[in-house]
């Protein structure tokens, strides 16, 4: 079976990678690299990011871009950023392909993983926010420390932050697999309909003649 990949999709029957799934603000647009327009040595190297075990756990690739630099020496994302290489694109013309033979339009994958977040989002802990009373006491000083309790408290919160955050990259995993899954079914009910859309395995090399 082949390896399900993060991040990697097609425009226009192009390749490209996402690096927003919505643009912010706008989540009816995404952010991609072309690869096709990267220098060999760029996509080699971005490439070799985007196949690491740090970007395949991520949902956000520019987020592990921004912690990765070129041969260079530049910051990856701030250099395909200053080179010009960054294009926006409509969310519904994006077609995700996590394999060679799987495809998962961005437009569903961005409403199932907002379904889980929103689910998610319940479960978080209410923190108080505190900006506008900030502004009022420009002149207060806090505490110079948290007590103990408090200590505990933050890090109860913390943990269960962490542990939203793996569930949630762990229900996006089993969405694009359910998904690939529905349109494997899909595609064979097709060649059941209709046997002859079923494309021919492509010939093999002919095996070379041995030099006497």
């Amino acid at each position: 079976m082949a390896r399900v990949m993060k991040h990697v999709a097609k425009w226009n029957d192009r390749k490209c990678l996402v690096l927003f799934r919505e643009v912010p603000g706008e989540p009816e647009n995404a952010l991609l690299i072309m690869t096709g327009e990267l220098g060999a040595t760029q996509h080699d190297e971005l490439i070799s990011v985007v196949d690491s075990d740090e970007a395949q756990a991520n949902s956000d690739l520019a987020q592990v871009l921004n912690g990765r630099n070129f041969s260079d020496g530049r910051i990856m994302l701030q250099a395909i950023h200053s080179d010009g290489m960054i294009t926006k694109a409509p969310v519904g013309e994006v077609i995700m392909t996590p394999t060679p033979n799987d495809e998962v339009p961005l437009a569903d994958l961005n409403e199932s993983i907002a379904q889980i977040e929103a689910g998610k989002e319940n479960e978080k802990p209410q923190i108080a926010d505190t900006s506008e009373i900030d502004m009022q006491q420009t002149e207060a000083t806090r505490p110079n420390a948290l007590t103990d309790r408090e200590q505990e408290e933050q890090l109860g919160i913390a943990r269960g932050l962490l542990e939203q955050a793996d569930m949630i990259e762990q229900d996006i995993e089993r969405v694009q697999q359910q998904m690939i899954a529905d349109a494997n079914s899909k595609r064979e009910e097709a060649y059941a309909r209709a046997p002859e859309l079923k494309p021919k395995p492509k010939p093999g090399r002919p095996k070379k003649s041995a030099i006497k």
